[in-house]
């Protein structure tokens, strides 16, 4: 490697580590703040005198934390198990089909993509009240697996065709089903665009905000996000509480994308390439 390299490399390496640095200062900010008393927020780039765990105790003692990480998880669940397998099989089936349809059909669920939510909010609101379904948590199911279904077919679509054919095809000639072909042979080989849409929906369906706060009305029924707007409004001074809950809820997320991050990056590159 030439010393011409050797600099651009470093460059591009400093530039990176920047980037990454100044995409994990909100996070640090959140954390650190959480330990702070009211006195120290008021001076925000202060360190906190100690370790106040006051704030944590407050979060437990007074935001229902447990029931709306428990509606929460129940949700994005639900959710996922349900787009996996949805978005998984129609991938497949549109990835595999050779007839003319098949792309028409590939086509109508991409052109989902161009419809922004805020543009169908009227119109959702009016079907979900004549069907009475205000304040169902139902409802947290299944109007995001709606709209992530374009992204989730897409990305099966293109990883399917990565998949030999020749090993389906050996299982239909041993008398293996469509089914027992699919989730014994091809689900497992799927794994990476699996991680990769089970990441970038789980982080949506956790921080999902205008769901919940159009459709939901019972306190018992709010989830994580809806829980933090409810809580700011009650803590509008103590913004360590507030810290300490959006660190308590931002955690499990940092922990699903550490541990499946390299699934996530081979789903999303092999769904490129093969697409």
């Amino acid at each position: 490697m030439t010393a011409t390299s050797k600099r651009w490399r470093w460059l591009a390496e400093t530039a990176l580590g920047a980037a990454a640095l100044l995409m994990l200062l909100p996070l640090l900010y959140m954390t650190v703040s959480s330990f702070k008393t009211m006195k120290e927020n008021a001076k925000p780039l202060s360190l906190p005198g100690s370790l106040n765990w006051d704030n944590y105790g407050t979060v437990f003692a007074e935001s229902n934390v447990f029931r709306m990480f428990g509606n929460s998880l129940f949700v994005t669940t639900v959710s996922m198990i349900l787009i996996v397998i949805v978005g998984s099989m129609a991938g497949y089936v549109i990835g595999r089909s050779r007839k003319r349809w098949a792309n028409g059909v590939y086509l109508f669920f991409l052109s989902g993509m161009m419809i922004p939510f805020i543009g169908s909010i009227v119109p959702m609101y009016q079907m979900v009240k004549s069907l009475h379904m205000i304040d169902n948590l139902l409802l947290l199911i299944l109007i995001p697996i709606g709209g992530a279904m374009p992204m989730v077919i897409l990305i099966y679509t293109g990883f399917v065709k990565s998949v030999p054919r020749e090993l389906e095809e050996s299982a239909h000639i041993d008398g293996s089903g469509f089914l027992r072909t699919y989730f014994h042979i091809v689900f497992p080989l799927l794994l990476p665009a699996t991680s990769a849409v089970v990441i970038t929906n789980i982080i949506a369906l956790w921080n999902d905000f205008m769901t919940p706060l159009l459709f939901i009305s019972s306190e018992s029924k709010h989830t994580i996000a809806l829980g933090i707007y409810a809580f700011m409004s009650e803590k509008t001074k103590d913004w360590g509480a507030v810290y300490a809950l959006t660190t308590v809820t931002v955690m499990p997320l940092v922990l699903v994308f550490l541990f499946g991050q390299k699934q996530f990056y081979k789903g999303i590159t092999s769904g490129a390439v093969k697409g």
